[in-house]
């Protein structure tokens, strides 16, 4: 029997959180849904934790014969379900009540043609267990339905776990990139199909917890400058003219908070593409005022404008 609703988990070895999954799950008052699990965890934690629940039928688990990393297991997680929608639940965020997964489906339902859904949600710090509502607003949801570019900027929607994706409009996850993928899943989507969005919670998700793969990217320069500049570069003809002076301001600010300083830098960092002109010409422009700097203080000290120690 096909279900309406895959509730794809993507699971690697932490089981604190998903027990809080998979307990909001069983907790829903609507029922038409699969459970599928893909397991990229060496050890038997995550099945030892799923055969403590009883989903029937509605349960399929696998654990992957070879690690597949993060966002391949997303993927996985994807292909081995069969339901119309596709809701992707990350193994530490949870449906918010007992309600959540019916308002989902009920936000397709009554948008025939929208491919993608998504609501707010109530973010938590797993350190602290502070808590905010993060929705986007009326006007970034006003934006985003005429320039899905935008997001390109900020990711306003938030994590996958906000998401539900009717299987026809559901692109996969690009598995070269691991900080941007799900912003560069969005825009893919969004510029083949409409969305329908609610501002209420109904995921929690679970943010700052030593497990997640953000944390490693959060300060690795390498990969930001790698996943801007090719996500720009795939999305650069998408872009409205009049606003692409804004995403490049986005990508010299980044440049200059990761130290790099040249076209060797955006190099080694793996992009291989086109660097926009107006890249180039900020790296020129850059390293022209550090040489007139360095000038500048070399004469300075030459001509002693520069005061001795103790004088």
């Amino acid at each position: 029997m096909t279900r309406k609703v895959s509730i794809c988990i993507p699971a690697y070895r932490q089981t604190q959180y998903l027990k809080a999954t998979l307990d909001s799950i069983l907790c829903q008052g609507y029922d038409d849904y699969e459970v599928v699990i893909a397991d990229d965890t060496r050890d038997s934690s995550v099945e030892d934790l799923v055969r403590e629940y009883d989903f029937g039928s509605r349960l399929t688990y696998a654990r992957n014969p070879t690690q597949l990393g993060s966002p391949a297991n997303w993927n996985q997680a994807v292909r081995l379900s069969r339901g119309e929608y596709i809701k992707v639940l990350h193994h530490d965020d949870w449906l918010a009540g007992s309600s959540s997964l019916a308002e989902y489906v009920e936000m397709l339902d009554s948008s025939p043609n929208a491919g993608f859904a998504f609501s707010g949600a109530t973010a938590r710090i797993a350190t602290s267990g502070k808590t905010w509502h993060h929705y986007a607003s009326d006007r970034q949801i006003a934006r985003l339905r005429v320039e899905p570019t935008c997001l390109f900027r900020g990711n306003f929607i938030g994590p996958p776990s906000s998401t539900m994706i009717r299987r026809g409009a559901f692109m996969e996850y690009s598995e070269n990139l691991v900080w941007l993928v799900d912003i560069d899943q969005y825009i893919r989507i969004l510029q083949a199909t409409s969305f329908v969005a609610t501002q209420k919670p109904l995921i929690v998700s679970t943010t700052q917890a030593a497990h997640q793969v953000t944390n490693l990217c959060a300060g690795n320069e390498k990969l930001n400058v790698y996943e801007y500049f090719f996500l720009f570069d795939a999305i650069k003809h998408q872009i409205p003219a009049h606003l692409r002076h804004a995403y490049i301001d986005h990508l010299i600010e980044l440049i200059y908070s990761s130290k790099a300083r040249s076209v060797e830098d955006i190099r080694q960092s793996g992009y291989a593409g086109d660097i926009p002109v107006e890249i180039l010409s900020a790296l020129q422009n850059s390293a022209l005022a550090r040489a007139w700097e360095s000038l500048r203080f070399r004469l300075s000290r030459r001509l002693g404008f520069f005061e001795q120690p103790g004088r």
